[in-house]
């Protein structure tokens, strides 16, 4: 907030603005005239420089928004250290911290995976993560091409009654993975054709690697959307070449129309993807819509 003085007769700032004090949120060179009752005039000028660096916990990409995309960032830089941040919160607002010696592939400074200040990077960032899903200081454009990321039912079909079983893949034969690290998407099915709280994913032997041991995972279901926020990472630097399935997910199908005839479809929505290599380089990736045969045994002849 930059204030002029009191009891002049107008104010007139470099941006056109008349009021006496000026709320700025970019970094520049702003100056102010001021008229007083006499007629006589006065100006002075400020420069003024804001830093556009600052952590917001939870945010560990930096890319203006806390998501599942941000595990990636944080399993990257595992147990990195720098130096601690001066009266961290994990609370959503910029709070200025020193750089680290290291920056991702992307850009961001490795201070931004330190979500919680204390000056390593550890399981704990995934806190803020959690804690400040959702929330946003700008926003991304979603990734339309690229790398295909599917779903592969486990059955052709399934009855109404017995869990719903499928894979999500990164890759297929066409177009494989290079040096696949992490990948982190929103899996949308409609809410009125799950039962609640039976939609889960799991990551057995997925292309990444063997579970805990090899992975760095976060599952965040949003009740009564029908989005699931997903990541799945490798916390090595070692990328995985090829394709495969990279987690197993699982519901209970509720009402599915027209389930009242034969046969319904589950809709399977992927979108909101982004991908890394071993060097945290992006990999263009695109989720794909498909759907999940369902039947009523019952109405089956």
């Amino acid at each position: 907030m930059l204030t002029g003085p009191n009891g002049a007769s107008s104010y007139a700032w470099s941006t056109g603005a008349t009021t006496s004090s000026l709320s700025v949120s970019a970094s520049g060179t702003y100056s102010l005239t001021v008229t007083d009752v006499n007629g006589c005039t006065a100006a002075d000028t400020i420069q003024l420089q804001l830093a556009p660096d600052c952590v917001w916990p939870g945010d560990a990409n930096h890319d203006g928004v806390a998501d599942n995309a941000d595990l990636l960032a944080v399993a990257y830089g595992m147990a990195a250290t720098g130096t601690t941040r001066p009266n961290a919160t994990l609370s959503w607002h910029g709070q200025p911290a020193t750089n680290w010696s290291n920056s991702l592939p992307l850009g961001a400074n490795f201070k931004h995976l330190d979500c919680d200040g204390n000056g390593i990077v550890q399981f704990a960032d995934t806190i803020a993560i959690h804690q400040n899903f959702g929330l946003t200081h700008n926003k991304n454009n979603d990734i339309l091409t690229g790398v295909p990321v599917w779903i592969e039912p486990e059955l052709d079909s399934f009855p109404v009654g017995d869990t719903v079983f499928f894979l999500v893949h990164w890759g297929d034969a066409g177009t494989p993975v290079t040096f696949g690290h992490g990948l982190a998407f929103t899996l949308h099915i409609d809410p009125t054709n799950v039962t609640p709280g039976t939609l889960y994913g799991r990551f057995p032997n997925s292309f990444l690697g063997n579970g805990i041991p090899d992975l760095a995972t976060l599952t965040v279901p949003f009740a009564g959307s029908g989005d699931v926020f997903v990541a799945v990472s490798r916390h090595d630097g070692v990328g995985r070449n090829g394709h495969g399935a990279v987690m197993r997910m699982g519901f209970l199908p509720d009402q599915v129309n027209p389930l009242t005839t034969t046969l319904g479809y589950v809709p399977v929505r992927i979108s909101s993807v982004v991908a890394v290599d071993g060097d945290f380089a992006a990999i263009t990736s695109a989720g794909l819509d498909d759907s999940i045969l369902v039947y009523n045994p019952v109405n089956a002849v």
